[in-house]
């Protein structure tokens, strides 16, 4: 009895030094980077959030935003090359809405503001259609987890409420932009107070560190690299750069860019409409002094279907002409994203 005793206090000995190994090595504070790695369907989340989460694919019905300032619902249908929709309805008309994400049976999203609308985060039954307002007041990049929203307020702080709109709690008191939780206990975010930079924080420890070595914006991460737009000092152009999340080695690429790109498979989409591999891209070299850094190209992808802008050349310009909806792969055509 003595030995089983003694057998079992050295196994509960062990087991609590090789927990406290793990995690101090996982510390954050030491700078050691971190070993963090994306699926290729993770990334793909990842880029629907940086680009602000338009749709949401619930069921096999896509909800989400019209051309024409519509909330729709509708049944993307793949045949050969093209999409049908079906089965569409309008659920809100002359709104403007970003950020929709789903949870037990409801799609949310934050509704901007309009003449008709003031700014508010609203629901809808997936069964009934039926709308409602959570929660008014400024609201930007909610996203949806197990326990609750995320989102920034007005303040620009990081907060999290209830479905209900209820219970609202600070996290992060300081501005914070392009908030991304993921794995539960993990948040990539641009940290205002530190020059722009990309962090990353443990929310359950409250350990943090600085992942880039420069201005940094909508992140996305691929594998155990996270690509992001990095601004060059002194120049109104951005840059494709990477950070290692092992080793924390920044690198920059001679490719300019805008401020968004998505990364879907093996491509990486541009805001000009360019696409090609994350290797090609990061080969290339790109130097326009004037390159339109505002301009969005590829909206949303669940796998199957994408949502992208359609462009239109008008002299020496790329212009949104309409939105179109296609299967994944192809890029030619495309049926328009208009619900009546």
């Amino acid at each position: 009895m003595e030995e089983i005793t003694v057998k079992k206090g050295l196994l509960f000995f062990c087991t609590v030094l090789l927990m406290w190994v793990s995690l101090a090595g996982c510390s954050l504070a030491e700078g050691d980077g971190v070993e963090l790695s994306f699926t290729p369907e993770e990334t793909r989340e990842m880029s629907n959030f940086m680009n602000k989460n338009r749709y949401v694919t619930v069921g096999g019905v896509l909800y989400g935003q019209g051309w024409d300032g519509k909330l729709f619902r509708a049944e993307p249908v793949v045949s050969g090359k093209t999409v049908t929709l079906k089965n569409t309805r309008v659920l809100m008309k002359d709104a403007e809405a970003v950020s929709f994400t789903y949870h037990e049976g409801k799609v949310y999203c934050c509704l901007q503001a309009t003449y008709k609308n003031q700014e508010s985060v609203i629901s809808f039954d997936c069964e009934t259609d039926e709308g409602a307002v959570i929660y008014t007041g400024k609201t930007d990049y909610l996203q949806g987890c197990e326990d609750g929203l995320y989102f920034v307020d007005e303040d620009g702080f990081y907060c999290r409420m209830d479905y209900t709109g209820e219970n609202k709690t600070v996290i992060l008191e300081r501005a914070v932009f392009h908030p991304y939780r993921f794995r539960e206990e993990w948040l990539i975010f641009q940290d205002d107070s530190d020059g722009e930079r990309l962090h990353l924080r443990n929310l359950n420890t409250g350990e943090e560190m600085t992942l880039t070595d420069r201005r940094g914006f909508r992140s996305i991460l691929c594998g155990d690299t996270l690509y992001y737009c990095s601004a060059v000092k002194g120049k109104n152009v951005y840059t494709l750069s990477r950070v290692n999340l092992k080793t924390l080695e920044n690198e920059h690429s001679g490719y300019r860019i805008g401020s968004s790109f998505f990364v879907d498979g093996e491509e990486i989409w541009f805001a000009d409409d360019t696409h090609m591999s994350l290797e090609e891209a990061w080969e290339m070299q790109r130097d326009v002094e004037d390159y339109d850094s505002t301009g969005l190209s590829y909206l949303y992808s669940n796998g199957e279907i994408y949502v992208r802008y359609g462009w239109k050349q008008k002299k020496s310009a790329l212009t949104v002409s309409r939105m179109l909806i296609l299967p994944c792969g192809e890029t030619k055509n495309g049926t328009e994203l208009r619900v009546k």
